[in-house]
């Protein structure tokens, strides 16, 4: 995160543990200070910082195939033009130098001629009659063609919409626009304001009312200067009141880095609550890509409001995306309880995929069925029970380092007791340990007997390769390429802790294994 964004995701003047907690209870998103990140960047990386655990990674594997989703949709972006770099010379800089010098004693002469004659520059009078203009609470000081400074725009307001307190800002707009003396552009923003909050609350009736205001009430100045702003609230009041979607060129003429920055937000919250899903994720890109200048600056403030939705819509592209790529039930499975977890307008699409789930996984259960009948596994995660102890293999201590050894354990269902079986050819298997990332191996190949048996680095020799097959009914016996050794497990059968050894087969029951989905 701090890489990314250039700052830290919790912030406070001290350290203090009170200053900490408070801070590390509140939502993170990278994209409310680095929205040039991809979506489905941003959705890992806050994830990883989700206040609550559960909602955290709960496994290396599903972290990193989310990190590498996120890389394969950035790797096949259409690339950016290049910045254009303006080399400066030596002479440029000597040059600049003397001009510098030349300017700071023009400015230090101009200063000393406005001391000596102050008396004449300055002469003292009545002052011009001035007509006093009121100025709400929150609406900021005044500036050229009736906008405000930026840190002004109903700060109070924009912080509860930017918390994600739509509501609440909503009502907070409404409020603003109905102080007594406030600017008539400010009123059309304060209304612009008041329609994306209840967009952003999901209340389209109560948006289309606000933008309502805005064309009912016409231009808010005659004057030229005031002109274009004038026409963009009533021509974006138009565009939000119809009914129709609006497409993402709709936008794509529009300045971003003006007031007319705030408009692919609207349309893509817009488009959103219409149910168009992909105009609206366009839109709202577009939207973080906008870079409004200084005295529009708090528009970038509202990133929150559209990250939100696109957050949304990375969390269920991965899901589809992990649904599509399975290839095992597990992981079908784990892919299905992601899509169920999809809320909202995406619902609807969640839906559609679990049903094709339930038809993939059917015609997937007999494809496996029919490779179990005929001796081959598909590639995928499973569990191996011994069929004396009826305990589970298993990485001791959850160790991740090479040459920890393996034993027996009852099965709980931990990812030290799951392997992911790859088919490497001739019917032999490699076996991973799932959360250790480590090959089941005999060490340095010994045909030895009796030899224990390990984890290692995954290699692909002779001594991490094992052949699987038929024992005695849904038994199964796995021998070691290297050593032509059988997998024994070893022990007292009703304890815990059983070591797991290579031995010649003799047909034994500690010899014997079932390979099960986890």
């Amino acid at each position: 995160f701090h890489a990314l964004a250039g700052r830290p995701p919790f912030e406070a003047e001290n350290a203090s543990l009170v200053a900490l907690k408070h801070l590390k209870s509140q939502a993170v998103s990278l994209q409310a200070f680095a929205p040039w990140v991809s979506g489905s960047t941003a959705f890992v990386i806050n994830r990883t910082l989700n206040k609550d655990p559960e909602q955290r990674y709960q496994s290396y594997d599903e972290l990193i195939e989310h990190l590498e989703y996120a890389r394969a949709e950035l790797q096949t972006a259409k690339p950016q033009a290049a910045k254009r770099v303006v080399i400066e010379t030596e002479t440029q800089k000597q040059v600049m130098g003397w001009v510098s010098l030349v300017m700071v004693g023009l400015l230090i002469a101009g200063g000393i001629a406005a001391f000596v004659f102050r008396d004449q520059l300055f002469k003292t009078g009545e002052p011009a009659a001035a007509t006093p203009v009121p100025t709400p609470a929150g609406a900021g000081r005044p500036t050229a063609g009736g906008g405000r400074q930026p840190t002004g725009m109903f700060p109070e307001a924009r912080a509860k919409l930017e918390e994600g307190q739509a509501i609440p800002a909503a009502d907070a707009f409404r409020q603003a626009a109905a102080q007594p003396g406030l600017a008539p552009a400010q009123v059309a923003w304060a209304n612009l304001l008041e329609g994306l909050s209840e967009l952003a609350a999901g209340r389209q009736p109560e948006a289309s009312r606000a933008f309502a205001k805005i064309s009912e009430r016409g231009p808010f100045s005659s004057k030229p200067a005031d002109e274009k702003l004038a026409d963009f609230f009533l021509e974006t009041a138009r565009q939000m009141q119809s009914s129709a979607p609006i497409a993402p060129t709709a936008a794509s003429g529009l300045d971003k880095t003006n007031y007319e920055a705030i408009a692919p937000l609207l349309f893509g919250l817009k488009d959103w609550q219409l149910g168009r899903v992909d105009e609206a994720v366009a839109l709202l890109t577009q939207f973080r890509q906008t870079k409004p200048s200084d005295h529009y600056a708090w528009i970038r403030g509202l990133t929150p409001v559209a990250t939100g939705r696109l957050e949304e819509n990375a969390a269920f592209e991965l899901a589809a995306n992990r649904f599509k790529n399975a290839k095992s039930t597990a992981e079908s499975q784990a892919a299905l309880e992601a899509l169920r977890k999809v809320q909202g307008k995406l619902a609807r699409r969640a839906q559609e995929l679990i049903a094709k789930a339930a038809v993939n996984l059917t015609e997937l259960e007999m494809q496996r069925a029919k490779m179990l009948a005929e001796g081959r596994f598909p590639d995928g995660t499973y569990k191996l029970i011994n069929r004396k102890s009826g305990r589970a293999l298993d990485v001791e201590g959850r160790s991740r380092d090479d040459g920890h050894k393996v034993h027996q354990w009852s099965y709980k269902g931990d990812t030290n007791q799951q392997w992911k079986l790859t088919a490497v050819g001739n019917g032999y298997y490699q076996l991973v340990g799932v959360e250790s990332g480590k090959a089941l191996e005999v060490p340095n190949g010994t045909i030895d007997e009796g030899a224990p048996i390990r984890q290692w680095s995954p290699s692909n020799s002779a001594a991490q390769r094992w052949k699987i097959e038929k024992s005695d009914g849904p038994w199964l016996r796995l021998t070691a390429e290297c050593s032509g050794r059988v997998l024994t497990g070893e022990g007292d059968p009703q304890q815990n802790g059983g070591g797991v050894v290579q031995r010649s087969s003799t047909g034994a029951e500690e010899q014997q294994w079932k390979i099960e989905a986890p």
